[in-house]
C-alpha cells in the first residue's frame, strides 16, 4: 500500500488490502472509494472482501470499477456523487 495525498480531502492508493484496511482506518480516512475491477489479476481481493473490511473497521465504501477509457467517462458522475456523499 502506496498512499499519496492528491488534496486535504482525497488520496489514492495502490492495492489496499484487507488486512491494510486497520492501519487506513487509524490514519483518518473515513471512506474508501474501489476503482479496481475484480478479477484484474489473480491474487486481488475481491471489492466485497475490501467493503466488509472497510465496514469492520467504520470505513464507508464504495465501488466504480474503471478498466477501460470508456470506463473513464460512464463512471464520472458515479466518481463525482460518492466523492459528495462519502466521509471525508
Amino acid at each position: 500500500m502506496n498512499i499519496k495525498n492528491i488534496t486535504s480531502e482525497f488520496s489514492a492508493s495502490s492495492q489496499i488490502l484487507p488486512q491494510d484496511i486497520p492501519t487506513v482506518a487509524a490514519a483518518g480516512f473515513r471512506s474508501i472509494i474501489c476503482n479496481r475491477p475484480n478479477g484484474e489479476e489473480r491474487e486481488q481481493p475481491t471489492s466485497s472482501v475490501i467493503a466488509e473490511s472497510a465496514t469492520q473497521s467504520g470505513l464507508s465504501f464504495s465501488y466504480i470499477p474503471i478498466a477501460t477509457h470508456e470506463d473513464i467517462a460512464s463512471s464520472h458522475h458515479d466518481m463525482l456523487a460518492a466523492l459528495k456523499q462519502l466521509p471525508k
